[in-house]
This record gives C-alpha cells, structure tokens and sequence, in this order.
C-alpha cells in the first residue's frame, strides 16, 4: 500500500464526494492504497449494522454521546469530513509516477482529526462525538500530561497512544503523530469516557444478546490498558476487563463528576485492599454490585451463584442507574484511601443521607 495516490483517483474520490457516495469516496481512495480511507469505508457501510469491532464502536460511542444523532446526521458529518480530507490532499502535490501522473500526499492523523473536529461543530456535535478524541488526548497527556499519575506512566516509559492502528493496524507510520493538540480546548476526560463507551458496549452486548459487542468492549478497554502499563497492575494483563469495565462504569454512574485521576486512584484502592494481595476483578465488582444493590432496595443480594449471574446483576444496575437521574448516588473523596473509606465509600446524596458499607 502507499501513502500517495494520482490526479485520477483524487478526482474521482471528489466526485462521488460530491454526489454524496461517500463509502464508494473511499473505496476508489482504498484500493488505490489509502489505509486510512480503508477503515473508513468499513465504518461508513456498517454504520447501522455493524459487524466489525471498530464500527461497534463507533456506533455505540454515538449513540452514548449524541444519542438520536447517528441516526440525523452521521453520514452528513462524514461527507464534510470526507470533502476536507480531500481538500488537504488537492495541495500536497509530491512528484510523478512511472506514467508522468502527478502524486499527491495523504493526509496525517493530526489533520485527520482536526478534519473531523470541524465537521462535527459544524453540525453542533460535541467534539467528545469522535472516538478520535478520547485516544488523541490520553496520548497528549501521557507524555505531556500533569499530576503524579501521568508522572508515574511517564516512569513505565510509555508515551504514544493512537486510535489510528485501532481503526486499521496497517495505517503507515508515515502518517501517524503523536501529542496532538487538537481537542485540548475541548472539555473531555478521555479516561472516564472511554470507561463509559466500554460500559455502554457491555451493555449492548447484554441487551442485544450479541457476544461480538463484549468483544469490542474489551478491545476498546484492553488498548487503555495497555498503556496504562503497570502503573495500575489490575489493568494490565486483565483477566477479568469485564468484570474491571463494569466496575469502573458503575463508579462513574454513581458519580458522574469523577475526574480520570480519582477514577483510576479508587480503582487501584479497590485492588489494593484485597487481603491476599493478588489481583480479584470480579470480588471488587461483587462488592460494589451488593452494596449498591443494598443501598437501593434495602437488602443484600447475597452471593451471585456465579461470575455470569454477576454480570447480568451489574448490566442491570448500570442500565438503571444511568437512567434515573434520582439514583444519583454521590461517592465521598478518597483522598486517604484506606480500607476503612473504601468500606463506606458511597453517601447518596438526597434528603435520605443513606450510606453504606460492606
């Protein structure tokens, strides 16, 4: 594959753009080499029944964000996006080929992302709408991030995240940049939202019977992980990143004011507590799930007969808090995480003041 394409491909990626073909847009871009417009066509064409682990994403990251704009205005975004992309290739002129046609340069993941920010606003679409945006700023703050948790990352030696090998491994180095600014002035926390977009994918995969979504929700989590490294040991080598997902989506539906630093602290806590010192995703979420579940209906739920019934449990708590805004539990600040917090770490915050502890 290449990173430059001719006139003649330009062209005609130009005017199926303007007769509103976009897939078919990428197509001629794909096939004369374009990685990038590869994977896009793929999630262009799946969009509203997706099959591969990307569009899931994407369609499920929407419809969480924006929910009802997939359906308005999904592929008018993506026609504009597609119709800039196009314009930042028109200059880019870099020599000839064998047959004297001229070549044109490819557009890099930084303009990539700039493009599609644009098109967004200009359908009054929050940034945060692209999966783009929460990967390009973890990967900014990873190198250039401050406080002690983007330090200690720093310490692992990890500091490049990109959403570009996720939409296609094979997209050129050429083309990839790191530590863009592009969504800086954007107000995204890239780790709590992509633990909600995972959460939102489990649940898809509960409600939609359909196994494939767990396996994007997993994708999606496993490649945080992976650049969380060891800074969090339960979020590397995850046995259970379901059971850590759920956990991590229940925290967030308690509060949705949690910033990433205080998320991944409580998580860590949670992990730290336990008394035999070895990693236990699904003890943590068990003791989050009875506890909630205690705190709702005024009784414990005793022991799930397995991690299966465990999961169910926490889907349907994650669905029903998330959609009833008088559940809106309110966790208190572990800035002393202690086992003793951590065991009455959720005050709710009504006139009913219940709290409750393990």
């Amino acid at each position: 594959m290449a990173w430059k394409i001719t006139e003649s491909v330009l062209e005609e990626a130009e005017a199926l753009n303007v007769a509103g073909d976009v897939a078919g847009a990428y197509q001629v871009l794909a096939e004369a080499g374009d990685f990038y417009s590869q994977g896009a066509q793929v999630v262009i064409e799946e969009i509203n029944a997706p099959v591969s682990i990307f569009a899931r994403i994407v369609q499920v990251h929407w419809d969480r964000v924006v929910p009802g704009a997939r359906q308005r205005v999904f592929m008018d975004v993506g026609k504009l996006h597609q119709k800039q992309y196009l314009e930042l290739i028109r200059p880019e002129k870099s020599g000839l080929d064998e047959n004297g046609e001229q070549l044109y340069l490819l557009p890099n993941s930084i303009q990539i992302e700039n493009s599609y920010r644009e098109a967004l606003l200009a359908y009054d679409l929050p940034a945060l709408t692209t999966v783009d945006s929460m990967f390009s700023l973890i990967d900014r703050n990873l190198e250039l991030g401050e406080g002690p948790l983007y330090a200690a990352i720093r310490n692992t030696g990890v500091v490049d995240i990109t959403w570009a090998h996720m939409l296609n491994p094979e997209l050129e180095d050429t083309r990839i940049r790191y530590d863009s600014d592009v969504f800086i002035n954007d107000p995204i926390e890239p780790f709590k939202e992509i633990v909600k977009t995972v959460a939102a994918l489990l649940m898809a995969a509960y409600e939609q019977s359909d196994v494939a979504f767990k396996l994007a929700a997993l994708e999606l989590f496993q490649l945080v992980a992976d650049a969380i490294g060891d800074v969090l040991p339960q979020m590397s080598g995850l046995e259970e990143p379901q059971a850590t997902s759920l956990t991590a989506g229940l925290l967030l539906s308690i509060d949705d004011s949690m910033t990433d630093e205080r998320m991944m602290r409580i998580l860590d806590a949670l992990t730290l507590g336990d008394n035999d010192g070895h990693l236990d995703e699904i003890r943590d979420l068990e003791w989050l799930t009875r506890n909630i579940e205690r705190a709702l209906t005024g009784t414990d739920p005793g022991p799930y007969a397995d991690k299966e019934e465990l999961y169910a449990a926490a889907t349907n708590l994650l669905m029903t808090i998330s959609s009833n805004d008088a559940l809106n539990y309110k966790l208190i600040d572990l800035f002393d995480l202690t086992q003793e917090n951590l065991a009455n770490a959720a005050s709710q915050d009504n006139p009913k003041k219940t709290r409750w502890t393990a």
